[in-house]
């Protein structure tokens, strides 16, 4: 029984980047996966950040980045390309902020590394100041997301949110 239960753990730290699923720790009602996205010069990872509240029911995109004056690792917020409207205006989409992204081993270790297309997944991430930029719904609803420290609790590949391929990759200029 506990050999089984250690494989499952094991499975979980192996998983692919786009099948994990995370949860806000303290706010199960937030979640984190990430999705396949287009690449380019600016943009090489090849995944978005998907953030959904369920009191919102809002989801906002993200790309992962290195740099900035810090040399840091962050996240640039996006959005999706809506294709019935001008794609040219769309890519001069307005920049919704950076915030830091740390990716967190199993033992909390921090890594390196950012999430990129086919590769594992970190145990855990954490985006310190994604409550100032989370989305509030038209009633003014806000899905809280205090010291947003997300952990992995599950892989597996789900495509009814895969729309990833259509997000906006702006210039970094």
């Amino acid at each position: 029984m506990i050999g089984l239960g250690l494989l499952a753990v094991a499975a979980v730290h192996m998983c692919p980047v786009a099948n994990a699923r995370y949860v806000l720790r303290s706010n199960p009602g937030v979640t984190l996966h990430f999705e396949n996205a287009p690449i380019n010069d600016d943009w090489p990872q090849g995944v978005v950040v998907a953030i959904h509240g369920v009191k919102t029911g809002r989801t906002s995109y993200w790309l992962p980045w290195y740099g900035g004056t810090d040399g840091g690792r962050h996240i640039r917020g996006t959005a999706l390309l809506d294709r019935s409207k001008d794609l040219e205006a769309q890519r001069r989409v307005e920049r919704r902020g950076d915030l830091d992204f740390f990716l967190l081993d199993s033992r909390y270790r921090f890594l390196s590394s950012l999430p990129k297309r086919g590769s594992a997944a970190p145990a855990h991430l954490l985006i310190p100041n994604l409550d100032l930029w989370h989305f509030f719904d038209a009633a003014g609803q806000r899905d809280d997301s205090p010291r947003a420290f997300f952990d992995l609790v599950g892989c597996h590949r789900s495509t009814a949110h895969d729309r990833g391929k259509d997000a906006i990759l702006p210039s970094v200029a």
